[in-house]
């Protein structure tokens, strides 16, 4: 600004494929790792945080080093920064002001990631000026603000660490602490002082913790303490232990966030008056404090899994709460009745209270954006935004409300959220729901006897629709045409009707375990944002076609990595590309499956690789002669199959596996070129043998020589036991006129390669 610049245009981090490729030309002087390099390659490209700097330095100082040398190392990349690179960030650290470098630092050591207005909150009395802050920050690129959510680099934020570290070789005396290790070390040995502010331990880190009873006592300054998991409901067990005479937490905390907090309640003498967050996820805690406090500075409670919670606090001075999860399976006896004076409040979650006797009234909800009510958490409906009832067998919620059936004169004409679950009585949706034109995401799951939708309506703003699991439902809906996601598993279905090619916007179609289902036409040229199609499971299904050939604006989408695809106005032309999964579906024809010219991705059951791959081999590579001619495309598109048999899954119920193909060509010459690797990823949810197919685009360059030979090396990589049986290829390039060009929807590829008898190019022809 100061040099009259008013349009800045923003680079963006090279890609993942590009971040490889440059790390490998400072390693090893080429365009790929060599064998048996490729998964340390990766790993370490990845230290750099897609920065062309880091892999450059990462790259250039373990060149020429061995492989042990390599193995070695990684413990360093990942907890240190290398000395060349934190030289260079450092230069733009030193630069900043005292209260932007005291700035930087809270958001290396606890608020990346974060909202921009929590991190305002928290920071609220600090004298940091954090508008002018983090806008001097922004402007230096030492964080970036995308999304109100303030994000610093990973190098970036591994050198403020590095900062704090050098404040102290003793961690008590630092004003951070985010090293599980020393977190520790200070926790047990109770060697805290009044300098720490801040404590964020990653619970994942750790086995066992063992917290000494005055172990706080010595930080009466503390501000922020995260102990959190990443964990999904703690699936790895971390015994924090606390002894009996544990009483005391710092009194000036405005973030209390402890993650399984095995305190049954509070310390008798605990201060929550600062409190801006309290986050006690999945914690032992039957109550929180007694009486009634100050609480004008809370803005968010959050008590998610806390089943052993008798009470909620009075919150009833706590005027400015703006988010309150009280919710999984709480065993409330007594009611919040203070809830009701919640004026600011906009998001609520209470969920499985079986044992709430008496339901809060006189709720003010005017501000409602979100509310969850599941078995019996009974709320008043007005303004609500989001509304879900699971697990209903009662035909009343509550006395005054009409029965189920009727419920929409209740429902707020700006809902945009209606989540409707496991509701037996319900057999067909009420009119009602054509009112709703505020909606944009409805779920009707598990309602086993519903059969009938509403015809001739359509909800112009529903973007996602989910009728999983309602087993009787036999008609295709036909409710909105501006679906984008489409969720129709374990339904009875029989056909997807031609119409569904007037749902323009759709980009996920999803029906698995269709056992009716037998037929499927699918009319791309018209469903041109589709993205993902998955009917595995559907046992009944014998036949799928879909029309169309990949245009050109897809194919050259595809390999200069453009955002072309996410576009709205894609021309009239425009074919996507698709990635289909036929799990465990046997019936259906395997050979006219193949004929199919357009998808990016495709899974079918399979013992074998098809005869159609007509270059195969069970080793890691295949060498393939090409016919020299000086018309070679600029790139080299094949098809490329590969059956995988997996004996077990993994322990989150999926098999994943990574491929990665390059390709070597070689001139008449003896000149050579690598291509950069073609990632694909495909994932199952079923043991035994999958054939995985997919197409590639790979750039040719031929170096001013006539190519004769291109190498296609396969690599790959799983979560769980699983074994490559086979892999092969199909070649199409062009031939001759550029009426055969690849992209022309008129005309077929043709298969080209070198024979004893000359040059052969035969068209495809359907079987």
């Amino acid at each position: 600004k100061s040099h009259a610049i008013g349009f800045i245009y923003e680079v963006d981090f090279p890609s993942e494929d590009l971040c490889l490729e440059i790390f490998c030309r400072y390693a090893f002087n080429q365009n790929s790792p060599p064998e048996g390099f490729e998964k340390l390659a990766v790993e370490v490209a990845g230290y750099a945080g897609s920065l062309p700097l880091g892999l450059n330095v990462l790259g250039s100082s373990l060149r020429g080093k061995d492989k042990e040398h390599w193995m070695a190392i990684m413990p360093r990349l990942h907890n240190d920064l290398n000395g060349k690179i934190e030289k260079v960030l450092r230069f733009g650290y030193e630069g900043l002001s005292s209260k932007d470098k005291t700035l930087f630092r809270h958001i290396a050591c606890l608020f990346n990631l974060e909202k921009v207005n929590d991190i305002k909150l928290l920071l609220a009395d600090s004298f940091l000026d954090i508008d002018i802050g983090l806008e001097n920050l922004v402007a230096k690129s030492l964080v970036h603000v995308r999304l109100d959510i303030v994000e610093m680099h990973s190098l970036l934020q591994k050198m403020g660490k590095e900062v704090v570290r050098g404040q102290s070789d003793d961690p008590g005396e630092r004003e951070f602490l985010v090293d599980s290790a020393d977190i520790c070390y200070v926790l047990e040995d109770n060697s805290g002082t009044k300098k720490l502010i801040g404590i964020s331990l990653d619970l994942d880190e750790i086995d066992e913790l063992h917290i000494h009873e005055n172990a706080f006592k010595n930080m009466p300054n503390l501000l922020f303490l995260k102990i959190f998991t990443n964990t999904y409901m703690f699936e790895k067990e971390v015994k924090v232990h606390l002894p009996d005479s544990f009483d005391y937490l710092p009194p000036k905390l405005k973030l209390l966030c402890w993650d399984g907090c095995p305190l049954k309640s509070m310390p008798s003498n605990f201060c929550p008056d600062n409190l801006v967050k309290l986050t006690m996820k999945n914690s032992k805690l039957k109550k929180l404090w007694e009486g009634s406090r100050k609480l004008t500075c809370l803005r968010e409670v959050n008590l998610w899994g806390s089943e052993n919670l008798k009470e909620i606090p009075d919150l009833s001075r706590a005027i400015n709460l703006k988010k309150l999860y009280l919710g999984f399976r709480l065993s409330w006896v007594q009611r919040p009745s203070h809830i009701r004076k919640f004026n600011n409040l906009t998001n609520i979650g209470m969920l499985e209270c079986t044992n709430l006797e008496t339901r809060p009234t006189g709720i003010n909800l005017e501000y409602f954006k979100r509310l969850n009510l599941r078995e019996r958490s009974l709320l008043c409906l007005e303004n609500v935004a989001n509304f879900c009832i699971e697990n209903l067998k009662i035909e009343k919620l509550w006395e005054g409300m009409q029965p189920l059936i009727r419920m929409g004169t209740t429902l707020p004409a700006s809902l945009t959220v209606l989540f409707l679950s496991d509701i037996p009585n319900m057999v067909e949706l009420p009119f009602f729901i054509q009112n709703l034109n505020t909606l944009t995401d409805l779920r009707i799951t598990r309602c086993i006897n519903l059969e009938i939708l509403p015809n001739g309506i359509n909800l112009e703003s529903l973007e996602r629709l989910n009728l999983n699991g309602c087993s009787r439902l036999r008609t295709f809906p036909d409710i909105s045409r501006n679906i984008s996601s489409l969720y129709l598993e374990e339904t009875a279905i029989e056909e997807v009707p031609w119409w569904v090619e007037k749902f323009s916007k759709l980009k996920y179609l999803v029906m698995q375990r269709c056992s009716k289902l037998e037929y499927v036409y699918l009319n791309l040229s018209k469903l041109k944002h589709l993205e993902l199609v998955n009917f595995s499971h559907c046992g009944a299904l014998t036949g799928a076609e879909w029309n169309g050939y990949p245009s050109d604006v897809a194919i050259e989408a595809e390999i200069t990595d453009t955002k072309l695809l996410a576009s709205s106005s894609l021309p009239d032309d425009y074919v996507s590309k698709v990635h289909f999964s036929f799990v465990n579906c046997f019936n259906l024809d395997l050979e006219a499956l193949l004929e199919q010219l357009s998808f990016e991705k495709l899974i079918l059951p399979g013992e074998k690789v098809p005869l159609y791959f007509t270059h195969q081999t069970i080793g890691t590579s295949l060498a393939i002669s090409l016919l020299q001619t000086p018309f070679l495309p600029p790139f080299l598109r094949f098809r490329a199959g590969a059956v995988f048999f997996f004996n077990s899954l993994s322990k989150f119920g999926v098999n994943g596996v990574w491929i990665d193909l390059q390709c070597r060509f070689k001139g008449r010459l003896g000149n050579y070129s690598d291509s950069t690797y073609q990632k694909e990823y495909f994932s199952v949810n079923q043991k035994g043998s999958h054939l995985f197919i997919f197409d590639c685009y790979i750039h040719v360059n031929s170096q001013n020589d006539l190519l004769s030979e291109v190498e296609v090396k396969f690599h790959f990589s799983c979560d769980a036991s699983c074994k490559m049986k086979g892999w092969g290829i199909r070649l199409f390039e062009n031939c001759s006129s550029a009426e055969n060009r690849l992209g022309n929807p008129n005309s077929l590829p043709r298969v080209c390669e070198e024979t004893e008898q000359g040059e052969e190019c035969r068209d495809r022809e359907k079987q």
